[in-house]
């Protein structure tokens, strides 16, 4: 339930089984999933699909995959870590939310949310995008967040949950080509890859 309203968990838009249902029709025809979840209750039925159908149907690099996760558990991202479940996370969105994340799902679960670092040393591919249009398609603001978890106005939001900027840009490039399979041909600057890449006027 939310903090500040006992009263509601949220919608569902799917029961589980209708969301095993099509997790299991899309992963027995070898494509990969990647289903939107931002609370923890969403990411734990996620997570309970994508457990039952590899239990089920056991295949080597699925890269099923949550968009957003951001309301989490050490245990959710732990089991996240084991079945092998990517992460495709938008730092970006701290700046409004770490204004509300602690009045809606309490402090203990706040410092456990938006955890980014913790998913990568869990060994989870996380991938960073900008959820344009809904947020600006700047990648620069979402390394900033990344990095130094601040909002534009300098608010800082759960410091032990930066990245480094090398492992913000990873998550940008490399880690973001894997998730949609596309490691051969970009995310690197290397021999055989699409030359697809910036220059910057500054460090």
């Amino acid at each position: 339930p939310y903090q500040d309203d006992p009263s509601t968990k949220g919608m569902l838009t799917y029961t589980d089984e209708e969301l095993y249902d099509l997790v299991k029709t899309a992963h027995r025809a070898d494509m990969s999933v990647a289903m939107h979840a931002i609370g923890d209750r969403a990411m734990t039925q996620v997570l309970d699909a994508y457990e039952r159908v590899l239990n089920e149907y056991p295949r080597p690099d699925h890269r099923h995959a949550i968009v957003h996760c951001q309301i989490t558990t050490e245990a959710i991202l732990e089991r996240m870590a084991r079945l092998g479940v990517y992460a495709a996370v938008q730092p970006v969105f701290i700046d409004v939310d770490m204004n509300v994340v602690k009045a809606r799902v309490g402090a203990k679960l706040a410092m456990t949310s938006y955890a980014w670092k913790t998913m990568q040393g869990l060994g989870i591919n996380v991938a960073i995008g900008t959820d344009a249009p809904v947020e600006d398609v700047n990648p620069f603001e979402n390394i900033r967040a990344a990095v130094y978890r601040t909002n534009k106005a300098g608010r800082v939001y759960n410091i032990r949950e930066k990245m480094s900027v090398a492992d913000a840009i990873l998550a940008y490039t490399k880690y973001s080509a894997r998730q949609t399979r596309d490691e051969f041909d970009l995310g690197e600057i290397k021999v055989g890859q699409f030359a697809d890449f910036a220059v910057l006027d500054r460090n």
